[in-house]
């Protein structure tokens, strides 16, 4: 009871048999002394109204829904938010359409035996988030280094590459996670994987970096090298799972992990990994914790819609690493203000127009099993050989039927042998349409060398400079080669010291100049490029020897005309 005035109605369905209503008010005996006022009491036959307001709510719907929770289990967090917005026409037995709009949105935080690192199930073999640190030997691209599934866990997809050609026993290479990964100085860590090597040694470690970035010496957690190890079926109770436990030293604020493969002297060697991880684990423990896939964070928007069992959907998501936008039509269009020009993505073909031309890529449209088409703005259905300016068919047959305008002329050269003072290259004699001509002239040489010994002793630069000299020459048809231009030759030296794994110290040498030839109209001309000077900074290692070394070099000479 209030000291305002309440309406109160309801409905009621009268039985059959009923032919009189009475209408009876009552008041409990537990009421607070005080007055009871009714006022305006009385019943009405709403049998029309009230059906009709029953038909319209069956036909036309809403449902709106917010959720969000927040669930820890130990020190693991995991929050969720979700919202869903939908309507709903029906008219039943003839027509019904829908709109349904969802949200979602979770986000993680484990703590002990959660994986840091962001991309460990490798999807479809992406290597995204692991890059080579350095690639000297020519490995391929990290990813599926056979293109099948022979050599992986049955369902499992990884992480690996190949090197055509000898491999030299202990010349090798690094791959790591670009980025770094958060850490508690005098946490515990440990770091886990699947591996497997065919011709090839292998094994990972964890380096730490106080927060300024600075590496911290002597600190890495390394797992025991593998040393061709392939197994014949594969399956993870048949791979190595190496894994290495260790403290997080004092200053340690980010680490990230790198993976070392070295050669051991045979032919087209191989490696991958499946399921590495990174966690926190308790102080004091032994053995890897089991395998999570670790940052599982999530983010989803999605619109469908429906009529008449016809559907349409837009789907916008982030899980962990991998972003996605997967749309559900019959025709995507994409119209400028206007609708003159125009984009199509529909029934198996793209067709852009503007004005009076389209050009139009996809699998077998029109009538004559066109697969790409280029002509006048007739659509989709009406485009044919006879009406097209250039067509491809189904069959693989081509008509080109436009004119052809001059474009660019280019004339280019290259030496990659390593050979230093006398090596040269030569581009031309080439015809010219008396334009002007850039010419540009490139250099680089890259001197690496690895030791294996393991201990303080570190490669040293000594005396000298990696330096030289490369002359240019021009020669026109029928006359004499002239000097034209004179290019300097730089470079430096860069060592990388470790404690314990390789040292590797790397000697380059680069020189580029761009030049403008615009004389002496269409004659026919050549440019040459000599290396005339050469000299280089000495590097020595502290133990009086090194295990390999590579030695590339380029030498180009490129003309363009346009």
């Amino acid at each position: 009871m209030t000291d305002s005035w309440q309406k109160l109605s309801g409905y009621i369905t009268v039985p059959a048999t009923t032919t009189r209503l009475q209408i009876r008010l009552s008041i409990r005996e537990n009421v607070p002394s005080g007055a009871v006022l009714w006022d305006d009491v009385y019943a009405e036959d709403v049998t029309d109204s009230y059906n009709a307001a029953q038909t319209a709510q069956g036909a036309a719907s809403g449902v709106s829904a917010l959720q969000a929770t927040v669930t820890q289990q130990g020190q693991d967090i995991t929050a969720q938010a979700s919202r869903i917005d939908g309507v709903t026409a029906l008219v039943a037995g003839k027509a019904d359409a829908s709109v349904v709009q969802e949200m979602r949105a979770t986000a993680n935080n484990k703590a002990e035996g959660g994986n840091l690192l962001a991309n460990s199930a490798f999807p479809s073999w992406s290597s995204r988030t692991w890059i080579w640190h350095t690639n000297y030997n020519a490995w391929s691209e990290l990813g599926n280094p056979t293109g099948d599934n022979s050599w992986s866990p049955p369902s499992v997809c990884g992480m690996g590459s190949m090197k055509p050609g000898v491999l030299a026993a202990d010349a090798g290479d690094y791959f790591i996670t670009p980025y770094r990964i958060p850490v508690e100085q005098g946490k515990t860590y440990c770091l886990s994987y699947y591996a497997s090597t065919h011709r090839a040694r292998l094994y990972l470690y964890v380096e730490f970096y106080d927060s300024a970035g600075n590496l911290i010496s002597g600190a890495n957690i390394t797992a025991n090298e593998i040393n061709n190890t392939y197994t014949n079926p594969v399956t993870l109770a048949t791979l190595n799972r190496p894994f290495a436990i260790g403290v997080a030293p004092a200053n340690a604020r980010t680490c990230r992990v790198v993976g070392l493969v070295r050669g051991i002297g045979q032919e087209s060697p191989y490696f991958w990994i499946f399921r590495p991880m990174l966690s926190e684990v308790p102080a004091g423990c032994t053995a890897p914790p089991a395998w999570e896939a670790g940052d599982q964070s999530a983010a989803e928007w999605s619109l469908s819609v429906q009529a008449n069992g016809i559907s349409a959907g837009l789907q916008l998501g982030v899980t962990g690493q991998t972003s996605a936008l997967n749309i559900l039509a019959n025709a995507v269009n994409i119209l400028t203000p206007g609708g003159a020009d125009g984009f199509e993505l529909t029934n198996g073909y793209l067709r852009v127009w503007s004005g009076n031309s389209q050009r139009i890529i996809g699998n077998n449209f029109g009538a004559d099993g066109l697969v790409d088409y280029f002509g006048p703005n007739v659509g989709a259905a009406n485009a044919n050989k006879t009406n097209a300016t250039m067509w491809m068919d189904r069959d693989g047959n081509a008509y080109w039927g436009g004119a052809i305008a001059a474009g660019i002329l280019r004339n280019a050269a290259q030496s990659t042998t390593t050979q230093t003072i006398g090596n040269s290259v030569l581009v031309g004699q080439f015809d010219t349409n008396g334009r002007n001509k850039q010419v540009v002239v490139g250099y680089n040489r890259r001197h690496t060398r690895i030791s294996n010994a393991i201990g303080p002793d570190g490669f040293v630069a000594g005396a000298g400079s990696n330096s030289g000299v490369i002359n240019l020459y021009r020669q026109l048809n029928g006359q004499n080669e002239t000097l034209w231009q004179q290019i300097p030759i730089s470079g430096r030296v860069d060592i990388f010291n470790e404690p314990d794994t390789s040292d590797r110290a790397v000697s380059y040498w680069s020189a580029s100049v761009t030049l403008n030839d615009g004389s002496d109209g269409a004659t026919r001309r050549s440019y040459r490029a000599e290396i005339v000077s050469y000299s280089e900074q000495s590097v020595t290692h502290q133990s009086g020897s090194f295990t390999s070394q590579t030695i590339t070099q380029s030498l180009s000479i490129v003309s363009i005309e346009q």
